[in-house]
């Protein structure tokens, strides 16, 4: 199994607590019009040699696709939420726009 380095293990965690808060703000947020699958974990592309490594580091399903590129783009405009651990609706629609690919 591939071993992550210091920086991988970080971003990993990082990840992983920044999902934590969006599944926390889903649960405090009912009935909100927010595309929370947008913000859900899908796991990471087991077929992806630069995103296996993390699939295998958690045990975490494959994604089937990339997803690294997406979780990134999430964790910039998570880290610039004033209090990201307690996300508003506010914060969280901002980060769904920030975070969306534009064509």
């Amino acid at each position: 199994m591939a071993k992550l380095s210091p920086q991988e293990l970080s971003l990993l965690n990082e990840i992983l607590e920044m999902f934590k808060a969006f599944d926390a703000a889903r649960h405090r947020l009912p009935g909100e019009s927010i595309d929370w699958n947008f913000l859900a974990f899908h796991g990471f592309d087991a077929n992806d040699s630069s995103e296996a490594k993390f699939s295998l580091h958690g045990g975490y399903h494959d994604s089937h696709r990339k997803m690294l590129p997406h979780y990134i783009r999430l964790l910039a405009a998570w880290r610039g939420c004033p209090d990201n651990k307690n996300l508003k609706r506010s914060d969280v629609l901002r980060i769904i726009q920030t975070a969306r690919p534009t064509r």
